[in-house]
């Protein structure tokens, strides 16, 4: 799983549902959970609550390629309250890694729903049995290209303004 950054919802939840999968995979000992937590702030908040990490888990908190741990794990679980159009979700379907996803909004075709606690369980339980041959998403490719050039364009216009912004102070000082 992965959580960019800690974040809540308007309720005060966790998005990324980081603490419940801790607890459900200190009970699940024959399965591992990667934390891809990059900023490093899910681990200190995890820390600080006092929550016991099992052996099992293991978080990565620092800068990595999340595309690449993709490649290398049985399934990602995305167990969001809310959520937008998840590059992670399209990378590992791209992949060919099975994805089981909270149903906190309509997920893309291959993905793995799941409407409780339970129902996550039981697929992590026979993750096995899942099967593999819907999970590749043919548009996936063209749909992540267009999310990089999306955010490719972003970064070129905030770069163009920052560019902008520094001749025009230059100028009126």
């Amino acid at each position: 799983t992965n959580a960019y950054n800690l974040s809540f919802n308007s309720d005060g939840k966790e998005i990324y549902g980081i603490t419940d999968l801790i607890r459900i995979f200190t009970n699940i000992k024959k399965s591992v959970l990667y934390i891809s937590d990059p900023s490093g702030n899910y681990l200190n908040y995890v820390v600080k609550l006092g929550i016991e990490i099992p052996k099992n888990i293991y978080f990565i908190n620092f800068p990595h390629d999340y595309s690449e741990l993709l490649k290398h794990v049985d399934c990602m679980i995305r167990n969001t309250t809310t959520d937008g159009d998840s590059i992670s979700v399209k990378e590992a379907l791209y992949f060919n890694t099975i994805v089981l996803a909270s149903n906190a909004i309509e997920r893309p075709k291959g993905v793995q729903v799941y409407n409780s606690e339970k129902e996550l369980i039981y697929h992590i339980n026979n993750i096995d049995n899942l099967d593999r041959t819907d999970i590749h998403v043919e548009s996936a490719e063209n749909e992540l290209i267009n999310l990089y050039n999306t955010f490719l364009k972003r970064i070129k216009w905030y770069r163009c303004l920052e560019r902008l912004l520094e001749i025009v102070s230059w100028y009126f000082l």
